[in-house]
């Protein structure tokens, strides 16, 4: 596949900037949501924007584990 072979298969399209308050954790949760979402068979570009809306997410809080809602939110905002 695409992925295995380490190939471009998505690009996501921008985000509405956040209110960053600290980035510990940011990485995290969206390397977290990308799986997820690939896993729940979400399209590699689908589960781009899904992962970049829970990484934004994260920085707006000051702490590593902010409140977030199950991924489906995160979905629908694509």
């Amino acid at each position: 596949s695409d992925l295995e072979r380490g190939e471009v298969v998505a690009r996501a399209a921008g985000i509405a900037p956040a209110a960053v308050r600290s980035t510990v954790g940011a990485g995290d949760a969206f390397t977290a949501a990308l799986v997820v979402a690939l896993l729940e068979g979400d399209e590699p570009a689908a589960a781009l924007g899904v992962a970049c809306r829970v990484g934004s997410a994260a920085v707006e809080h000051l702490a590593a584990q902010p409140p977030f809602d199950r991924l489906d939110r995160y979905r629908s905002h694509a």
